[in-house]
């Protein structure tokens, strides 16, 4: 059994906190063993500094309540108001998690936050589900999308749209699922050869509504931030050898666009702006979809796809090249102008009259 402690020595171990003018919910390791120390603290433990202080963070008292079947009260005092201040911050940060949300509340009478089963008691009692947040997160990505590409859609014809991302392929996208097998057996394919994942190549892709896709650019593994600024805006040496102009610039330049569309990815946001910045001084805006919105995009929403369905409808074609010229084969035989617009129909955009 625990030593018990008088609730005289759980204010002394605050009082010392608070002399070393520190105001925060977690400790740091250094003040908890001076505070434990027997020579120069109150010769406690440190595991008895961390819970009195978390106590007096939560509720603004030192109290354990061991023993009662009630609650502290700043842990059990929970209105109307509360539940929907929590229903508030639900559904305008859906994708939080739970310790976000709890964050987020304060006591209105002690002003400290509540524990975390008083949250989950009201989320409970609201009525909610993991299938119901899942659902609002849905809603509130869709109401965001329709707000997103009416104001895109106002400000820019498609015809001076283009979109631009990028994907990574090696060997493993082979592997899907090939049937099913008896219970204890292992699920094989015969007609594939034996697969590894082999070196990864990532494709950065222009794509535009009325051709499909215009120019890209390959790496060997993934693309990061500068890769991304250089192959874009600056000229580049491809992976033939090839000395090559930016493949975005030039396009944007040569075709009048005035809008360029890509995803939240954080290579695709410079911290100092200069992709924003190069762009802009050719005439052009860069649009960010909204996050979790992936179908605004007809890369992610149709080309890449179809790219995927044709690598495994060729196995043996795929195995036997290099994995740039699978793409190259992939993106020819894929893509029309006609199921380029179709795409970018899919995806909520018109054709303007």
């Amino acid at each position: 059994m625990g030593k018990s402690y008088p609730p005289e020595l759980a204010w002394r171990v605050v009082w010392r906190v608070w002399l070393a003018d520190f105001w925060a919910e977690e400790l740091p390791s250094a003040m908890v063993k001076e505070i434990a120390d027997a020579r120069v603290g109150l010769a406690v433990s440190p595991g008895y500094v961390r819970n009195v202080w978390w106590r007096y963070w939560c509720t603004g008292g030192v109290d354990t309540h061991q023993g009662q079947r009630v609650s502290p009260p700043a842990n059990r005092k929970w209105d109307v108001e509360s539940d929907m201040a929590l229903l508030k911050s639900i559904a305008e940060h859906p994708r939080w998690q739970l310790k976000e949300h709890h964050l987020s509340l304060i006591n209105s009478d002690t002003q400290r936050r509540v524990c975390y089963s008083v949250v989950c008691g009201a989320v409970w009692r609201l009525g909610y589900s993991r299938q119901k947040i899942r659902s609002v997160c849905y809603k509130a990505d869709y109401v965001a999308a329709d707000i997103w590409l009416a104001d895109l859609l106002n400000d820019y014809s498609l015809g001076e749209l283009v979109f631009a991302d990028e994907t990574s392929k090696d060997m493993s996208v082979l592997k899907g699922s090939f049937g099913y097998a008896m219970r204890g057996e292992a699920c094989m394919c015969n007609e594939l050869p034996a697969l590894s994942h082999g070196s990864r190549v990532s494709m950065l892709n222009i794509f535009s509504p009325w051709v499909g896709f215009l120019d890209h650019a390959f790496v060997d593994g993934t693309y990061n931030t500068e890769l991304f600024l250089h192959v874009t805006t600056e000229p580049f040496i491809d992976h033939l050898g090839r000395h090559r102009r930016p493949i975005l610039l030039d396009y944007v330049q040569s075709h009048g666009i005035k809008c360029i569309v890509l995803d939240n990815a954080r290579i695709h946001k410079d911290k100092r702006g200069r992709f924003i910045d190069r762009l802009k001084q050719v005439g052009c805006e860069v649009r960010f979809a909204p996050p979790y919105c992936w179908f605004l995009s007809p890369l992610d929403n149709g080309a890449y796809g179809r790219i995927v369905l044709w690598m495994r409808a060729n196995p043996e074609f795929v195995a036997s090249m290099p994995m740039w010229r699978v793409l190259e084969e992939a993106m020819r035989a894929t893509v029309t102008p006609d199921e380029a617009w179709a795409m970018c129909v899919r995806c909520g955009y018109t054709r303007e009259e």
